[in-house]
């Protein structure tokens, strides 16, 4: 394992700082805004904006890399969020932080996808699990420590996103530093939307609602822990259990699909996240830890919906697919996320804090029949015909090239929503649209 690291420390350490700033950022801006009266509402937009962003960078900042190269590349778009992120300092205005937070979502987008392409880059058939898995245990990691920066004392308001600042700067001297060949942009290959859907609509359904509650849950949550009267260091914790929870329990439930029909598991998930979201509510009268405990299994429900739509999906895909599919499936994640806030933060202003999790109890409702159906419409994939379960971020599609069940796609990376597929593609989507 230390000969697979060693050589991509430095491409690890800059994304530990990038992610210990923006887990940090993303909660700070929700707090803040509530703190200074904003509506849920209000805050759930301004969180739209940073997942919008994030979805528009993952379409053109490839662009960007391709003109000036991964280093210049990462230096540029980590210098615009670090200063960005000072901006949001001198007022507290909702919709400047609007613009402020898509511009971060769009500096993410171009980081992630010039970190990922430089580890694809060096991962092989043999390291490509071992450096998904390393990758994403540090991103999340640094996500989770991040959370609890928010207990420094900040009596001006203003330390904290210098705090910020100098982790985004401090992610660019690494990067700049190493040793590592550059790599080159993967080629772009085209997959269909349409096709996609017709090959596995509990995939991309999946993923649409995994990016609906992940967007409404973590966005919000600073928002439903300050509406219940709980301080900015419970706050915290509450946030960073989610992320433990989303660390540690989808490793177990990703390995039940593994020997499980997966839509079963799906059926299973959206089902306790009717239940966990019904604890949650009435936790909130019980007290804080008992909140803190909901939100461990929460998290871990939030966290494993996409890459379980993801391995569902890839079960009823060639390997050569993979990719350029999970591009489509991101996207799709992305959307979800950006809408989720949108959706949910006005019912908060309507029925209080519980509004959150009453929408995402609903939520799973709807789900669990959809999915229910979804297993009821055609036989499963033979167990021996799955693939295994694979923990990926939710950050860009180049993070699938490393994916092991993909080993033969040459690092094609993006998807079309209409992109006419192949006649043998196209016969094998008329015979599934006719089951």
């Amino acid at each position: 394992m230390r000969a697979i690291l060693v050589p991509i420390i430095a491409l690890l350490t800059g994304a530990a700082f990038l992610m210990l700033g923006n887990g940090l950022m993303g909660t700070l801006t929700s707090l803040r805004l509530d703190m200074a009266g904003a509506s849920a509402t209000v805050v759930g937009i301004v969180n739209a904006g940073y997942f919008g962003g994030l979805t528009l960078g993952a379409l053109f900042a490839e662009r960007v890399i391709r003109r000036v190269g991964h280093i210049r590349a990462f230096a540029a778009l980590a210098s615009l969020y670090s200063g960005a992120t000072l901006a949001h300092a001198l007022e507290v205005d909702p919709w400047i932080w609007l613009t402020l937070r898509f511009v971060e979502g769009l500096c993410m987008a171009g980081l992630f996808i010039c970190v990922e392409s430089w580890l694809n880059h060096r991962a092989t058939n043999v390291t490509r699990g071992q450096i998904l898995s390393s990758y994403a245990v540090t991103i999340y990691f640094a996500q989770f420590l991040g959370q609890f920066m928010l207990n420094l004392p900040d009596e001006t308001g203003f330390l904290l996103f210098v705090l910020i600042s100098i982790l985004m700067s401090l992610a660019v001297v690494p990067v700049a530093m190493t040793s590592t060949p550059i790599p080159t942009m993967p080629e772009v290959a085209s997959f269909s939307f349409k096709r996609l859907w017709k090959v596995s609509p509990l995939g991309v359904y999946g993923a649409g609602v995994g990016g609906i509650v992940f967007g409404a849950s973590y966005g919000l949550a600073p928002v439903f822990t300050q509406k219940l009267g709980y301080s900015v260091s419970e706050t915290a914790t509450f946030v960073s259990a989610t992320i433990l929870g989303g660390l540690i329990i989808q490793y177990p439930i990703g390995k039940l699909s593994d020997i499980l029909d997966r839509r079963v598991v799906l059926v299973s998930l959206f089902i306790a996240q009717v239940a966990i979201s019904g604890l949650m509510i009435g936790a909130t009268f019980l007290g804080f830890w008992y909140v803190v405990g909901c939100a461990v299994m929460f998290g871990g429900i939030s966290f494993t919906l996409y890459p379980l739509s993801l391995s569902h999906a890839n079960d009823h895909l060639e390997s050569h697919e993979l990719v350029a599919a999970a591009g489509g499936l991101l996207l799709t994640y992305s959307l979800g996320a950006t809408i989720g806030p949108l959706f949910v933060s006005p019912l908060m202003d309507a029925i209080g804090p519980n509004g959150l999790f009453a929408v995402l109890l609903l939520l799973g409702v709807v789900s669990s029949f959809f999915a229910a159906w979804r297993v009821r419409a055609r036989p499963s994939v033979p167990m021996e015909e799955q693939g295994k379960y694979h923990v990926v971020p939710r950050t860009s599609a180049v993070s699938a090239a490393m994916d092991p069940r993909g080993e033969d796609a040459d690092g094609q990376l993006s998807f079309d929503f209409d992109a006419p597929a192949p006649e043998e593609e196209q016969a094998e989507a008329q015979r599934l649209a006719a089951e």
